[in-house]
């Protein structure tokens, strides 16, 4: 959705691309409460006021009305695809409706411009903004990552472990696996001991 809106998009050859689709619904946890010997008293006014409650189904036209609710978000999800891929609405809806490909396949039906990485990103991004292939740009991440104690304690040093590495011999290797040790909080990784480059 929100990719759909940049001047070019870029994906991975196995990147899962597409989900132009909405799904909804409700859990009725009525049941479960019983089980739990627990009982659940509700007051409401109004013919449709507990229609999303979790303690009862939908009523047929309780389900009809969700169902319009789902069906407009769709069709806005579709206008704002087919604007921004600059595709006509019913050929989006072709490769709609909650369906995911491929970056290979999602290439071939229109829905990326390029596949590639960040680095090929960052290289078309280049050529959009008119900057020189050969000139370094910053990229910023956010949110930005919050640094633990031992980071702040250690202050730049980690940061700069190449520039360091002539006169602390090994900090380089050392800041590489102790990034690689720490989890930020509230985050979850899943970090190798190893890279791998495929060329």
């Amino acid at each position: 959705y929100l990719a759909c809106a940049g001047d070019a998009i870029v994906a991975g050859p196995g990147t899962i691309t597409g989900s132009i689709g909405v799904f909804g619904g409700k859990l009725n946890v009525l049941g479960l409460y019983h089980k739990l010997g627990l009982n659940i008293e509700t007051v409401s006014r109004g013919r449709h006021a507990e229609m999303l409650s979790p303690f009862k189904d939908f009523s047929d036209e309780e389900l009809a009305r969700y169902q319009q609710s789902l069906d407009q978000f769709y069709r806005v999800f579709l206008s704002r695809v087919s604007a921004g891929r600059d595709m006509d609405p019913a050929v989006i809806d072709s490769v709609g409706q909650g369906r995911v490909w491929s970056g290979v396949q999602a290439k071939s039906r229109g829905l990326v411009d390029e596949l590639g990485g960040l680095n090929e990103a960052f290289e078309l991004a280049k050529v959009r903004a008119k900057i020189a292939p050969d000139e370094d740009i910053v990229v910023d991440l956010y949110p930005r990552p919050r640094r633990t104690f031992v980071q702040r304690w250690l202050g730049g040093v980690l940061e700069d472990a190449d520039e360091q590495e002539s006169r602390l011999p090994g900090l380089a290797a050392f800041g590489h696996w102790y990034e690689m040790a720490t989890v930020p909080a509230g985050r979850v990784q899943a970090l190798m001991p190893y890279t791998i480059e495929i060329r």
